[in-house]
């Protein structure tokens, strides 16, 4: 069964990977971009195909399908299993050309563009087959990596009828990677008819093998944007207002300490993302990222101090800033885990039982879909998909990652059934 699941997994993969899914920042729409409706109707035709009910795929783009019950043992629980469809638009996202590799060591060096990934960044895969673009897109195991898993799962569970299973509710959401992956779903009608509506879930989303969180950034965002006038600059001594440079020396009094590029581990940082520049009118786009509510009131005072100095600026002083909020994308995820511990402890032991180590877990440098349901009060904690070096033209997804990820959703489905 073995060699079938991983022939499995393997096509699985490579077939969501060639479909453009990218999602777009600047997007006003819903989902942000129409392309990522491809993937969702392949994945509704696939999920009637494995005898989900309730398929559905809504006017936002999100993909919903259901399981009754299974087995020996009663449970109550109705569990939510929940990856995104989009990839990131911070990298080249169309035309994907997945390559499977035997890997035996050194650098695998890609064929477009000169892409290399180190073999420091593979020693731990050594001996396995591992999946890479061409060199010249991303990948886009974030997140069909965890699709891959789920849907390989519900074919585990029809080719195996002695696999017992609680109820269990499918979705697939858009706009993950632009914050705005479960913007349109409530829990309250994530429902089983006859079981209720989803009681906790598992967001299948990047890490490696037997990684699994619970504590994931809180997250804001914001736009500060700059209001100057342009002169002939022959002629622009104390009369030019010059929004560029402006705007650079307010990105410059951001804490050189907490930006990504410095930060790891528990450490907030703020980025600046993205700016829109001419000498009249600049922004600035702004993610503030934390593990606790003290150091998000850091970090936005940091942006507030930034903003002042602008102002208080000699030269830079002619420059109007507009006021500016900070907005809420998500929360950190772990008070609400904590308050149903067996969801957590499930898993646990899942892992240990598929992997034959123990669970390994840190703050998660990120958010899930996961993190915004928790804000809901769902219990959903986050599973490996196995993706590596994600939103980059160096992603890479072994394949036996992600067959070790169906083994533990095999693992941990009975357990629902045994309380």
């Amino acid at each position: 069964m073995f060699e079938a699941l991983f022939k499995h997994v393997q096509e699985t993969f490579i077939r969501y990977a060639k479909v453009a899914t990218g999602s777009d920042h600047d997007s006003q729409t819903t989902p942000s971009t129409a392309r990522q409706f491809d993937l969702a109707r392949m994945l509704a035709d696939e999920l009637l195909a494995l005898d989900v009910q309730g398929v559905n795929v809504s006017e936002q783009c999100v993909v919903t399908g259901h399981l009754l019950p299974r087995g020996p043992g009663k449970s109550t629980d109705v569990v939510l299993l929940n990856s995104h469809m989009d990839t990131s638009p911070d990298a080249p996202n169309e035309h994907v050309e997945p390559i499977v590799h035997e890997y035996k060591g050194g650098d695998i060096v890609l064929p477009r563009n000169g892409t290399v990934i180190p073999a420091e960044d593979l020693e731990r895969y050594v001996g396995q087959h591992v999946i890479t673009s061409s060199g010249d897109t991303l990948l886009g195991g974030d997140d069909k990596a965890g699709i891959t898993q789920i849907m390989s799962l519900l074919w585990m569970l029809k080719q195996r009828p002695e696999v017992s299973h609680p109820a269990l509710f499918v979705m697939f959401t858009p706009d993950e990677e632009v914050g705005r992956g479960t913007e349109s779903v409530k829990v309250e009608d994530l429902v089983v008819p006859g079981h209720g509506r989803v009681t906790c879930g598992y967001t299948i989303d990047a890490c490696h093998v037997g990684e699994v969180e619970d504590n994931t950034f809180t997250a804001y965002k914001t736009v500060v944007k700059f209001t100057g006038h342009q002169v002939h600059p022959g002629f622009a001594y104390h009369k030019m207002a010059n929004t560029i440079t402006a705007m650079a020396h307010f990105i410059d009094h951001l804490p050189v300490d907490n930006a990504p590029e410095t930060t790891k581990d528990s450490q907030p940082y703020v980025f600046a993302q993205r700016v829109v520049a001419d000498v009249e009118k600049s922004e600035v786009h702004l993610i503030l990222r934390s593990f606790t509510d003290d150091d998000m009131t850091m970090m936005q005072q940091a942006v507030l101090d930034a903003a002042a100095a602008v102002r208080a600026h000699a030269v830079h002083g002619n420059v109007a800033i507009a006021p500016f909020e900070f907005i809420p994308q998500y929360r950190n995820m772990q008070d609400v885990i904590r308050r149903h511990p067996r969801v957590w402890n499930n898993l646990c032991v899942a892992v240990e039982k598929a992997t034959g180590t123990p669970a390994v877990s840190f703050p998660m440098r990120g958010g899930t879909d996961g993190a915004m349901l928790a804000a809901q009060g769902l219990a959903v904690p986050n599973v490996w998909s196995g993706g590596v070096n994600f939103h980059s033209v160096r992603e890479y997804v072994p394949v036996e990652s992600m067959v070790k990820g169906v083994e533990m959703l095999l693992e941990l489905c009975p357990l629902f059934m045994a309380q």
